[in-house]
């Protein structure tokens, strides 16, 4: 097996929407990112803006974030990109 198909990571579940879950996320360069805008809800949209605002708000203060209750990490992906637009290293 060459670089291009290695997967990325391995992952093994008896769960078969996990296993469809990552196997689309193998997938992935079948995805357009051109067309981000077109695919993707309203409401996520205006959910990552929410978190972007609110990490603007806290960002001069001093102390850490914490995350609890992190089902699938969406939102703490998200806190992590905003993180990284608004303080880049």
């Amino acid at each position: 097996m060459n670089d291009k198909n290695k997967p990325a990571f391995i992952f093994k579940s008896n769960n078969n929407k996990v296993n469809s879950y990552i196997n689309n996320l193998q997938n992935i360069e079948n995805f357009n990112v051109i067309d981000f805008a077109l695919h993707t809800p309203i409401n996520s949209i205006q959910r990552f803006l929410a978190k972007y605002e609110l990490m603007k708000m806290v960002q001069n203060i001093p102390g850490a974030i914490i995350e609890l209750g992190v089902c699938s990490g969406n939102r703490l992906m998200s806190l992590i990109h905003c993180h990284n637009v608004l303080q880049p290293t």
